[in-house]
Order: C-alpha cells, then sequence, then structure tokens
C-alpha cells in the first residue's frame, strides 16, 4: 500500500521534497501515529514536529531529536518540554538556536544556563551573518581591485576573516 512505502521511505532517510501530491499527503496524515515514523521524520525535518500529534510535541525523545537538528522546532513543542532545561539548551544549541529563546518557559529566561547558551546562539547567528557579508564584499572586491586601497582599515578587516 501506498502508506507501507511512504513509512518505508521515511524510516531509510529519504527526503520529503520529491513527495508532492495529494495522495501521499493524506497517507502521510495516516502515518503521524507512528511513533518510530516521527522521530525518523523529525531527525530529518524538524519542523514536522509542527504537524505532529500532540502525544509526540509530548514526547522528550521525539521533541529532542527535532530541536536537536533545528532550534526553532522548541516552538511546536508542548509547554511541559518548553519548561525543561536540557530541551531548551538543545534548542539553543542547535543550528538556528537564536530564535528558540522566545518559545523557551519565561520562567527559564533567568536561568543562568539558560541566558549563556542564549548569549552564544545570538553570537553564532552575528558570526555567521558577519561572515557573510564579509564572503560578498571580498567577491565584490575582487571584481574591483583597484578600490581596495581606498577602503577603510575596519572594512579590510570584515574581508578577511
Amino acid at each position: 500500500t501506498l502508506a507501507a512505502r511512504t513509512r518505508s521511505w521515511v524510516l531509510r532517510g529519504v527526503s520529503p521534497e520529491p513527495w508532492r501530491g495529494h495522495r501521499l499527503e493524506q497517507a502521510m496524515m495516516k502515518l503521524r501515529a507512528d511513533r518510530e515514523l516521527m522521530l525518523a521524520t523529525v531527525a530529518t525535518r524538524a519542523v514536522a514536529l509542527k504537524s505532529a500529534c500532540w502525544q509526540f510535541r509530548e514526547d522528550r525523545e521525539i521533541v529532542l531529536a527535532a530541536v536537536r537538528k533545528r532550534g526553532r522546532a522548541l516552538e511546536f513543542a508542548s509547554p511541559q518540554l518548553q519548561c525543561d532545561r536540557e530541551v531548551v539548551i538543545a534548542a539553543l544549541t542547535a543550528p538556528g538556536g537564536h530564535r528558540a529563546i522566545s518559545f523557551a518557559s519565561p520562567q527559564l529566561h533567568s536561568d543562568p544556563r539558560i541566558a549563556a547558551a542564549a548569549a552564544k546562539a545570538s553570537c553564532r547567528q552575528r558570526h555567521a551573518k558577519l561572515a557573510g557579508k564579509a564572503q560578498h564584499l571580498q567577491i565584490s572586491m575582487e571584481s574591483f581591485p583597484q578600490t581596495e586601497a581606498a577602503l577603510p582599515a575596519d572594512v579590510l578587516c570584515l574581508l578577511h576573516l
């Protein structure tokens, strides 16, 4: 059946991007109650937690797998897990973790470990953004090498990150 084939694809790690079509989406909806399938799905596509049933949004192992893949998946976790220190720290240290703090329970915001992890996540995001801009500037400078001598030293410093 289509549902059985779909389940085997997910468990083998086949990406869901090529799965377009109404029948396949319906088959996936029927499989939403399959814990093993949900665990495999969120491990590859964390935002799938958004369409998970509440029983899986409350499942610590599934939520940890999702937030370790993409920190923002904390948005779709149950309120109990948004209060869980380990889950929140995992979300903050994952890719996209700088956004996770807004989905963490407000009681955890004053926790020193959470605050430190949030600060690190924010710094990582800023550094990645600056590195991307520096790379763009470097490409631009390669196009116009004669203008490099006219640039201020702080801009030149960014070019060599």
